[in-house]
């Protein structure tokens, strides 16, 4: 793990002072991680929640729910849950907004 020491800070650094820079550098880079991911997944889930596509009674998608990082976390808590149809429907939602899916040499 990267902390941005010289080698000479590194090596004098006591076995406490490396466990808390390490836990710091860890914090620092989920928060980086969340921070890159919240924005697209924040659209992508408002896109989702006014699609005609979903049932008006469906529970409102998180922007959780299409963050990477989330998405891995939880499927490492809870093996058993599966998403289903997740692709099926981001397929759907890009055809109805006239989109194009897969290769295609026809550029617009």
């Amino acid at each position: 793990m990267y902390l941005g020491l010289a080698s000479e800070e590194f090596w004098s650094l006591a076995p406490r002072q490396y466990v808390a820079l390490s836990r710091r550098r860890r914090e620092i880079m989920r928060f980086e991680t969340w921070a890159a991911e919240w924005g697209p997944a924040l659209i992508t889930s408002a896109m989702f929640n006014l699609s005609p596509l979903v049932k008006k009674s469906a529970k409102p998608a998180r922007p959780e729910q299409f963050m990477p990082s989330r998405v891995a976390a939880a499927k490492r808590q809870d093996p058993a849950r599966k998403v289903p149809g997740w692709m099926a429907l981001a397929k759907a939602m890009t055809k109805s907004l006239g989109g194009i899916i897969g290769p295609t040499t026809d550029r617009r």
